[in-house]
């Protein structure tokens, strides 16, 4: 993805890093807001927003040239995109109890992997399939596709924390 702006490999390696750093402090935040305000719904969405929206931002800071602005922006969307793992997983957990706790997060983190996975791949041809950005453009394009339409639905989640609702 950042090979096509000229990025070398030393380069992409500080922007995955970055990325996962930012993640885990993401993690780590949201992980605590969610477990003391109990609102599970609202803070995916939040998430799920801002996750559509700092690819944007990835893309328009990759054709800079600058290290420091795309891993600013890597961290960013870290940050927020990878906060959305735990905080959905327990999110699931609480909507669908009496469902056993594994069967959940297990169904859902199976799902993460599939459509990861797809994405992973078709994005990896789009980009060795052009010479210009034209792959990366498109392939984030698809992902920010599938992004919106995941925002979407979240609006029409519910937030009924049955396991919370039983252990009071």
């Amino acid at each position: 993805m950042c090979a096509s702006y000229g990025y070398e490999d030393s380069a992409t390696s500080v922007f995955g890093a970055v990325f996962i750093v930012g993640g885990i402090f993401g993690s780590a935040v949201f992980g605590i807001i969610t477990e003391l305000k109990k609102n599970y719904k609202f803070i995916c969405v939040l998430l799920s927003c801002v996750s559509t929206l700092s690819p944007v931002l990835f893309l328009v800071a990759l054709p800079t040239g600058s290290v420091a602005w795309v891993s600013i922006m890597c961290a960013f969307v870290g940050f927020f995109g990878l906060a959305l793992l735990p905080v959905g997983l327990d999110f699931a957990v609480e909507i669908t109890y009496p469902l056993p706790e594994a069967i959940s997060s297990g169904l859902m983190l199976t799902s993460c992997n599939v459509f990861g996975s797809m994405f992973s791949i078709s994005g990896s041809i789009l980009i060795g399939a052009y010479d210009t950005h034209m792959g990366t453009e498109i392939s984030m394009g698809i992902y920010l596709g599938f992004s919106v339409v995941a925002t979407i639905i979240f609006f029409f989640v519910k937030q009924d924390l049955k396991r919370i609702a039983m252990q009071e």
